[in-house]
């Protein structure tokens, strides 16, 4: 039997256990190898209306209201400007039908004027009993459209309807303030004084004590 040459083993070398070394290898085979790194996953999230598109849809809106009052606007002025050209023409037919019923109330006594007037260029003793009816004319029509004669003798004194143009001593305290003589006729419309009366009021003044 030969001998066996001794093995030589190199100082810096660790030995090692057999059973250390099966370990290790059953733990570095149970580690996984290390994966690479995986990128995220880039998701769609939902961003609301910028700053920029509000503003826009506002002044959209204010721009489409504004147009909604301008028309509205345009169109009332139109309706006012049609309700005034109606009035001014119905204000004008009635003016030219009361104009109308005017000139038709005083067109016959006009029309005896003036043949009074012919008849009396060929007969002058004709002309006074012609002026007469036509002034009975006229004063029938002016008293249809509501002229009337303003009170005169015995009627009480009214600044509103009598001018006073003297003042006249009376007897009995009756007579004080009341009209005792119509210098000139007055005459008055639906009212209104047309022509104060001229008048003479009496004035009474109580007898002096004996």
């Amino acid at each position: 039997m030969e001998p066996t040459e001794p093995t030589h083993q190199d100082p810096t070398q660790t030995p090692v256990d057999a059973t250390t070394d099966g370990a290790l290898g059953a733990e570095a085979s149970s580690v996984e190898p290390a994966t690479e790194p995986q990128m995220a996953e880039i998701v769609d999230i939902p961003v609301g209306p910028s700053v920029e598109d509000t503003l826009r849809a506002r002044v959209f809106e204010l721009e489409s209201r504004l147009r909604e009052v301008s028309k509205a606007y345009k169109d009332r002025e139109a309706e006012m400007e049609d309700f005034r050209r109606r009035q001014k023409v119905a204000a004008q037919s009635d003016a030219d039908r009361k104009a109308f019923t005017i000139v038709q109330s005083f067109f016959d006594p006009i029309q005896n004027l003036r043949r009074s007037v012919e008849a009396g260029a060929h007969d002058p003793s004709t002309l006074v009993e012609g002026l007469g009816m036509v002034l009975q004319q006229f004063t029938s029509t002016m008293e249809r459209l509501g002229l009337e004669e303003v009170p005169g003798v015995g009627a009480p004194f009214d600044p509103s309807c009598h001018e006073a143009l003297a003042a006249m001593p009376c007897q009995s305290a009756d007579q004080d303030g009341v009209v005792l003589m119509v210098h000139s006729t007055g005459y008055r419309m639906r009212g209104k004084t047309l022509q104060p009366a001229q008048v003479v009021v009496g004035k009474y003044t109580e007898p002096a004590e004996a």
